[in-house]
């Protein structure tokens, strides 16, 4: 992405940029943007370093693990750099070239600097490279190409990567709308959807699983079910389940044993000692004589004519009806009574409960129901064919009968049994694995449902064109893989050759020029040591006034101060842009985007006109970037930098409201006076003439200190004599003779500047004393010299006039 930074659009969750959204406009309410060259001031702890950070994320391509949920955006150029670009591959590679020197570089560069073990990190520099191995790099570049240009092997990989994405694209379309078609079959039609069937829907079904299913169904070997299966897995998907069924209990049955007994008894013989033969001839006779003899037994006279009986009759009868016959008539009334018994047995035979079987029992069940029914009919037809011989027999009680076995299979009833109790087993099964059953049921129910489905819509025919087409993409992704790595390789054949030509005692030679040119008299220098390792090791040695880099006992700089770091880590920074310039002028890139913060320490001023130099003369001078940034505190080293050439200049101020930073631009007499004097008296006037405003609670937490040492200065030059013990005396005289005045202004400044106690640190500021002093100030700064203070007020652009109107309006307003 090439093209100057025009504006940061917004930052949020970092540091004191909460919520921080860009809206500077010129007086003319034009926006404003970022120039070819960007000034900033503000004092520490105003979002300098923090500002910095974002430019950092750009030249890293990664996001900090410091800031929790970092977002912003940057307009570069005609496009939009944001947060999440950065972890977007394809845009992370075309995010602007930024270098940042700030604190970290120093940490992330100059190790040693802060730890002994740590080194330094290389790089090329120039007038040392070898002419062979330069002209290798560049036959390598050659090969390489340029994707813009189309040509060499990033021209071929950027067509590569054409017709892959084109493929690739026409690959994710296909898949979409064949996964479309399913999503609508798994979840999203409520009428066809599997998820909401009712028979065999699953509420978790989802398009993972209808793919899998299809993929199944894709395999060799699937047989669709036909309609009986459909009916038969559909019934068991709607059974429930029923408790498990008791075997019933089974009457006893003696049929057998009773056939025998009768045939028996009813062809037994017996012996008569004298025969009436009348009765034997006349069974009807017999039987009736038979009945009579018990009816008649104490009775003289008959009953049916009346007539006296014999005496003699009785022992006839006797003789002919014995004890023998009688004996048989007995057993066979109890094979009688042994039928009724049987006949009261079938009464009991258990009934089917048709409610306590599943549905698929019910046809054997019928079946069943039918046999028994045959079964206990057939059984009482015996019952009663044996009854009828027994009684043929008893009537006929001296002649023995032939007996017909009545015709009844009797294995057939313990059939029965086994069948009905094998029901019931089955059943007891079913009911045990319903839950497995219904699951099988349910799943071939489902794959016929998507086998249907993926036929109507034609599934295999638009399968088999992303089949094709992925082979496509593939051919096309394998030949810009095989590019990516030819390319890689070269790239990496090229670093090897670049660290062939790194030569870190070249880099700090390099540096330590930068140093001497610089610093007149320089008082250190930066030296390498233990060369014989793998690793260089560095140290900060002590020099006289002249840097000899070949002379080996220099003694060791300890305690340097924050601005002798500051200023060989800037040197080092430069060289390291020396080097950065080279690579992309050989790749033929745009230069980069430099970001310098705070380069001066504000304990090592006299080393700002080298720091304006240097900057001045390796950066800006030979145009040796494409957009350059510099912030800094300090209003000396500010003052060198609006000498800066050029025309495109943009001026910015960062402010803090208790944690809220932002940028603002420069106000006029700050761009115009630029003198910590000109600063110091605006912001005590602002305290002292404006309007209360909660956005300058900043201003009137720093009066203290901003009073203080615009008084110091002030009485300086009044009272220039340097005694530092009439320091309260020269304030005395300038506010005499009002000694109250004195001591409230003494009190105010040097309680809220220098109180460390905890009980001062507790407690809120007190904004009416502070406008109170800034009001004093003002007005003896006017009363001793009147010209002089509308000089100030010029300064920073006030029309006192205007103001007093303002201030009169805005009493008037909340009297």
């Amino acid at each position: 992405m090439s093209g100057m930074i025009k504006k940061i659009d917004y930052i949020q969750n970092m540091a004191v940029y909460q919520d921080f959204k860009w809206n500077l406009k010129e007086k003319n309410n034009t926006e404003v943007s970022f120039e070819k060259i960007n000034i900033f001031y503000g004092r520490n702890c105003s979002g300098k370093t923090t500002l910095s950070r974002i430019f950092k994320v750009l030249e890293k391509k990664q996001l900090p693990d410091k800031y929790q949920n970092l977002k912003f955006s940057v307009s570069v150029g005609k496009k939009t750099v944001t947060h999440e670009d950065l972890s977007n591959e394809n845009s992370s590679g075309s995010l602007p070239i930024v270098r940042v020197f700030n604190q970290d570089f120093i940490q992330e560069n100059l190790g040693f600097i802060f730890d002994e073990e740590r080194s330094i990190t290389g790089f090329a520099v120039l007038g040392k490279h070898n002419l062979e191995t330069e002209q290798k790099i560049k036959e390598l570049y050659k090969e390489l190409g340029s994707k813009e240009d189309k040509t060499g092997l990033r021209g071929k990989l950027a067509k590569a990567e054409y017709y892959f994405h084109q493929s690739d694209n026409e690959l994710k379309s296909l898949s979409k709308k064949l996964e479309q078609r399913l999503r609508v079959k798994a979840t999203e039609d409520r009428d066809i959807a599997i998820k909401y069937n009712k028979i065999f829907g699953d509420p978790n079904y989802n398009i993972k699983n209808i793919e899998k299913d299809v993929l199944y169904l894709l395999k060799k070997g699937y047989q669709p079910i036909n309609s009986d299966q459909k009916d038969k897995f559909e019934k068991i998907c709607r059974e429930e389940a029923k408790p498990r069924i008791e075997k019933p209990v089974f009457p006893s049955l003696g049929c057998l044993d009773l056939i025998s007994e009768a045939k028996e008894l009813i062809e037994r013989k017996i012996s008569i000692s004298k025969p009436i033969q009348e009765l034997i001839e006349n069974n009807a006779l017999a039987h009736w004589v038979r009945q009579g003899m018990e009816y008649h037994r104490h009775r003289e006279t008959c009953a049916f004519c009346g007539n006296i009986i014999s005496p003699d009759l009785w022992p006839k009868l006797e003789q002919h009806f014995n004890l023998e016959s009688k004996n048989l008539e007995q057993k066979l009334d109890k094979l009688i009574d042994w039928i009724k018994k049987e006949k009261e047995h079938i009464t009991t035979f258990p009934k089917i409960d048709y409610t306590i079987y599943y549905s698929n029992d019910f046809k054997v069940l019928k079946d069943l129901e039918a046999r028994i029914d045959r079964y206990l009919l057939k059984y009482r037809d015996c019952l009663n064919e044996i009854k009828v011989q027994i009684n043929n027999r008893k009537n006929n009680i001296i002649k023995p009968i032939e007996f017909k076995a009545p015709e009844i299979d009797i294995n057939e009833y313990g059939n029965i049994k086994n069948t009905w109790e094998h029901i019931i087993d089955t059943s007891n099964e079913y009911t045990d694995n319903l839950g497995e059953w219904k699951t099988k049921a349910k799943e071939s129910l489902r794959l016929y449902d998507v086998h249907c489905y993926i036929q109507s819509i034609g599934f295999l025919e638009k399968y088999g064109e992303i089949v094709e087409k992925r082979k496509e993409s593939s051919g096309f992704q394998k030949a810009k893989e095989s590019l990516e790595k030819e390319i890689s390789n070269k790239e990496n054949e090229i670093e090897k050759l670049r660290s062939q030509l790194e030569d870190k005692q070249a880099a700090v030679k390099k540096i330590n020029d930068y140093l001497e040119f610089g610093l007149e008299y320089p008082s250190f220098c930066l030296k390498v040591v233990n060369e014989d390792k793998k690793q260089y090791q560095f140290e900060i040695v002590r020099i006289n006034g002249k840097i000899d880099n070949e002379k080996a006992d220099a003694e060791k700089a300890y305690n340097l101060s924050q601005g002798e770091r500051n200023l060989i880590a800037f040197c080092y920074f430069l060289v390291s842009l020396e080097s950065i310039n080279q690579q992309l002028n050989e790749n033929e890139k745009p230069k980069p985007i430099i970001w310098i913060d705070d380069p001066i320490s504000s304990l090592d001023s006299n080393h700002i006109f080298f720091a304006y130099s240097l900057i001045k003369t390796l950066i800006v001078d030979p145009g040796n970037f494409q957009q350059l940034f510099i912030s800094t505190h300090n209003l000396e080293f500010l003052q060198f930098l609006k000498r800066m050439p050029g025309r495109k200049k943009q001026f910015f101020i960062l402010e803090r409201d208790k944690d809220k930073g932002d940028i603002r631009l420069m106000p006029d007499y700050l761009r115009n006076y630029i003198t910590e004097f000109n600063y110091l008296f605006h912001q005590i006037y602002k305290c002292a003439e404006g309007e209360p405003n909660n956005n300058d609670y900043h201003m009137i937490y720093s009066f203290a200190n901003n009073a203080r040492r615009f008084l110091e200065l002030y009485l300086y030059y009044q009272y220039p004599d340097g005694d530092e013990k009439r320091k309260n005396d020269r304030l005395k005289e300038f506010f005499d003779p009002n000694m109250e005045c004195v001591n409230f202004i003494d009190r105010v400044t040097n309680e809220y500047s220098h109180s460390l106690g905890l009980e001062r640190g507790s407690l809120p500021i007190e904004t009416i004393e502070i406008r109170q002093v800034a009001k004093k100030i003002i007005a003896k700064l006017k009363e001793n010299n009147k010209s002089q203070y509308e000089a100030f007020l010029k300064s920073i652009g006030v029309d006192e006039e205007e103001i007093v109107k303002n201030n009169l309006g805005y009493y008037l307003r909340n009297e």
